[in-house]
């Protein structure tokens, strides 16, 4: 009869997945908004190559120019650079392997998205695990970010 391996086996594998598709949303929205803030139409974009020439930029420098245009605050230019350095944690280390690492948890636990839009009591599903907060705080960013594509 074949074991199957315990769900908890593969939480290493779905924290660096869900670190991975947060950021590459992450990334491709802020990309979006700095564009869509440089030139006013689609044709004058493409022309320019804005895509290529920012799409090239880490998601590190995108943060901060998104900041430097204007297009978030701080708050959000916080939580943006906490869940970039959770992901490169999670993807590039080799010691540390999922949310339950201590400095994974304490970066997650400094995000502020969660505190903004509930009330943060002890029993709150969002404050129990760094995971949580990571997930909470990325769909939040990717919403925000998705409203200022949406400005042009």
């Amino acid at each position: 009869m074949r074991r199957h391996r315990p769900i908890t086996d593969f939480e290493p594998v779905f924290a660096q997945l869900l670190a991975l598709t947060s950021a590459a949303l992450l990334d491709n929205y802020i990309t979006l908004a700095i564009v869509s803030r440089i030139l006013v139409t689609s044709e004058t974009r493409q022309r320019a190559g804005l895509f290529e020439v920012i799409g090239s930029l880490s998601t590190k420098d995108k943060i901060y120019l998104g900041y430097t245009f204007g297009l978030y605050r701080e708050s959000m230019f916080h939580d943006l650079t906490i869940v970039n350095n959770v992901r490169n944690m999670l993807v590039h280390s080799r010691c540390i392997g999922d949310f339950a690492d201590v400095k994974i948890i304490d970066l997650c636990h400094s995000l502020l998205a969660p505190g903004c839009l509930f009330t943060e009591q002890p029993t709150d599903p969002l404050r129990k695990t760094a995971r949580n907060r990571f997930m909470f705080s990325a769909m939040a960013l990717i919403v925000g970010l998705q409203d200022l594509c949406r400005q042009d």
